[in-house]
């Protein structure tokens, strides 16, 4: 089975008192909607939920969202796997991350690297 690893948005020890408040409080309430990444740090969830809101919504910080959203963690999948893929900043490869989201292939056994953005 798939691991997500913080690492991959992480590049050195950031602690939870460098976030603001407000951020701590709203990645907490994350956090029960995605068990898979509950051995992140609050601030390894920040850094990846920001670069996925600037990714696919083309926004600074996607607030708002108060379910799962299987589209964030297919973001995470791709970063992890395919390293070196630019996703733009624009938006331009959110359907293509929701439609992994919905197949859920970190739950397979065998990795399945997704052909648009693993080359």
């Amino acid at each position: 089975m798939f691991i997500f690893e913080e690492r991959t948005f992480l590049t050195g020890e950031v602690s939870d008192e460098e976030l603001n408040d407000e951020d701590i409080e709203y990645i907490k309430g994350m956090r029960g909607d995605y068990p898979e990444l509950s051995h992140w740090s609050n601030a390894g969830v920040y850094f990846a939920f920001g670069s996925y809101s600037q990714d696919i919504y083309a926004v600074g910080w996607l607030y708002g969202v108060k379910s799962r959203d299987n589209g964030f963690l297919a973001y995470c999948y791709v970063c992890q796997l395919c390293p070196d893929f630019d996703f733009g900043g624009t938006g331009l490869y959110d359907t293509d991350t929701w439609e992994l989201g919905e197949q859920q292939p970190w739950n397979n056994e065998k990795i399945l690297r997704p052909s648009w953005a693993c080359r």
